[in-house]
């Protein structure tokens, strides 16, 4: 596996600091952030602390020190200083010399620090549209959706602040797939798989394939998804417990259709309103955190909020400038 430039200088820094005889617990709990916040950065640190192991090198590093000590009648214990120390300094040079000899296949030399491929592409409300990458990846995008796709040589990432895609990976075990959104980060090397991002509620569905999700609240929280199973993450973080889904019902929101599970009234309208942006405005009188559950075909407009309004009980009042506005039934003035 290829690594990017800064993951391997990150790695080797980590590798001195983590010799340290006096390395601490808080260091520790760093080291582990940096490790659980992207799988390149635990198989880089892995890769050269097994070379680093075997090769013997933290004897040859402090070989120099050793010898000062000696001339100058010093007890000096074989400890790695800090990096930024004298000592520290050197041992991470000669890190950073021996794993750059000894690993050259590791290292793309090319990898530019900015990505050379960056594309947004958006889907307004009322649009659908299908985006086919260089890499042979295709997402097909739902209503309302925003993406950022930069392509590397060492990795593909996607960043996605909302919205809802279905993602076909194409296979390149060289440059795994990574998506980030506010909740949850995923990752992945060829795999089919769902993810909707809208309220800052994180749900991910897989068709084929494995995918992990890591919450990143809490990176201990991570999960490896299997084909028919599904996880969502809530706006605070909290992963939930993995379930299983129906692959075959996936796609159904290209047909218009979208269920809910509990969710409040605002939610389902403001998905009902981003399918029909043309349509008249829709307000909430005192029932927004109502909770329904349900499959709704968000191509018709009227006939889907009548039958929102019955199965919640609620009245729907239409205003002079053509607003709609719902109260529950007991309350309408």
């Amino acid at each position: 596996m290829r690594f990017a430039r800064d993951d391997i200088e990150q790695a080797a820094r980590w590798l001195v600091r983590s010799r340290k005889k006096d390395f601490s617990g808080s260091e520790q709990a760093e080291l582990q952030k940096w490790l659980e916040s992207d799988t390149a950065h635990k198989a880089a640190f892995a890769e050269f602390e097994s070379i680093w192991d075997k090769a013997g090198l933290a004897k040859t590093l402090f070989e120099s020190e050793k010898n000062t000590c000696s001339q100058q009648n010093k007890k000096c214990p074989l400890t790695i200083l800090p990096p930024w120390s004298q000592w520290g300094q050197a041992a991470l040079g000669l890190c950073m010399i021996f794993l750059c000899l000894l690993l050259p296949s590791y290292i793309d030399h090319t990898e530019p620090r900015k990505p050379a491929r960056c594309k947004e592409f958006v889907c307004a409300p009322g649009q659908q549209k299908t985006v086919s990458l260089e890499d042979g990846t295709n997402i097909e995008m739902n209503v309302g959706t925003r993406l950022k796709v930069c392509l590397f040589k060492t990795q593909r990432q996607v960043i996605m602040q909302s919205g809802e895609a279905f993602f076909d990976v194409s296979t390149d075990t060289d440059r795994p797939f990574m998506i980030t959104t506010p909740q949850a980060r995923v990752n992945v090397l060829g795999t089919a798989f769902n993810l909707k991002n809208r309220h800052g509620l994180f749900a991910l569905k897989v068709a084929r394939g494995k995918v992990r999700v890591t919450a990143r609240a809490k990176a201990a929280d991570s999960v490896l998804l299997l084909p028919g199973q599904s996880v969502r993450v809530t706006a605070a973080g909290q992963m939930e417990d993995v379930l299983t889904c129906d692959t075959g019902t996936l796609l159904q929101w290209k047909k218009g259709w979208v269920d809910f599970d509990n969710a409040p009234l605002f939610h389902v309208f403001d998905e009902l309103s981003s399918w029909h942006p043309q349509r008249q405005r829709i307000y909430l009188s005192g029932v927004e955190n109502k909770r329904i559950s349900g499959r709704f075909d968000m191509r018709r407009f009227e006939q889907t909020l009548r039958t929102i309004a019955y199965a919640a009980s609620l009245r729907i009042v239409r205003n002079a400038d053509g607003s709609l506005t719902l109260f529950e039934r007991k309350t309408v003035p």
